[in-house]
């Protein structure tokens, strides 16, 4: 019994072992970005092709997906109009997309993990704005035959005309707008009016979203600086300045020559 035991915690601390490894949190956030992008491409061409798929794909089983003699005309084959035609029809609508900008920033978060502060906010905000969306779209386009909202905007914006009426839900969506708008930018509202006001918000909106890439100053400072040799300036007149020279040449004589005989002129 004990050397069971005991296998079954070497086990679990290898398995640990390997979940603590940087290289698993790496594979699993470029698994997220792929699994974006296969998304955004189905997604894409669903907004063109849902029409010819959408008797195929709308009675849904398994056994779709292994039909190799039925063809979809979504640009990433059955597999591609189930999971579209999934999420747009049976989820969110037009709201899928956010889907996918949350699916990146998990990837990020997981390959970058210096970067979880500032992800984890942004990945909040686009699940509300999937829900959110999906009802307001719904309830501007009801009965429209593209699933705008899909059905879970559908079920929520009858369920919420039927308990608050249109004007209310109006009310509601608006009061929702105004909230996501003081909370990402918050604002000051003494003494503004309402032009002031609307270019606080879009500046706000802005720097939120939009950040300067600079360098940062630690880096800046130890940027090494290549060694030159020093010019020192050069005396002027005007300045008065003089500077310290010795004049080798000045002090060389010239070697008196002999008085040869006859050259000698008494005076």
């Amino acid at each position: 019994m004990a050397t069971k035991k005991r296998s079954k915690n070497n086990n679990l601390a290898s398995v640990r072992k390997k979940l603590q490894d940087e290289r698993v949190p790496k594979l699993l956030g470029l698994s997220l970005w792929l699994l974006a992008l296969y998304l955004l491409i189905a997604f894409t061409s669903y907004l063109f092709t849902w029409q010819e798929d959408q008797d195929e794909v709308l009675r849904f089983s398994w056994g779709l997906l292994f039909q190799s003699e039925l063809s979809m005309a979504n640009w990433l084959g059955r597999l591609g109009a189930i999971v579209s035609n999934l999420f747009f029809y049976w989820g969110f609508g037009l709201g899928s997309f956010f889907i996918i900008g949350m699916l990146y920033y998990f990837g990020k978060a997981l390959l970058q993990r210096d970067a979880t502060e500032d992800v984890w906010p942004r990945i909040r905000l686009l699940l509300v704005l999937l829900i959110f969306s999906s009802i307001l779209l719904e309830f501007l386009f009801p009965g429209a035959g593209f699933p705008v909202g899909g059905a879970f905007g559908e079920y929520f914006s009858q369920w919420l005309e039927n308990f608050l009426g249109t004007i209310g839900v109006i009310l509601l969506l608006l009061f929702v707008v105004a909230a996501l708008l003081v909370w990402l930018v918050n604002p000051n509202f003494q003494d503004k009016n309402v032009r002031e006001l609307v270019e606080e918000f879009r500046l706000g909106l802005q720097e939120r979203f939009t950040r300067p890439r600079s360098q940062p100053a630690a880096a800046a400072e130890s940027k090494p600086v290549p060694l030159r040799p020093r010019k020192d300036p050069t005396p002027t007149e005007e300045s008065g300045e003089k500077q310290l020279a010795l004049d080798f040449d000045a002090g060389k004589r010239e070697k008196p020559t002999a008085i040869k005989p006859g050259n000698a002129e008494l005076e």
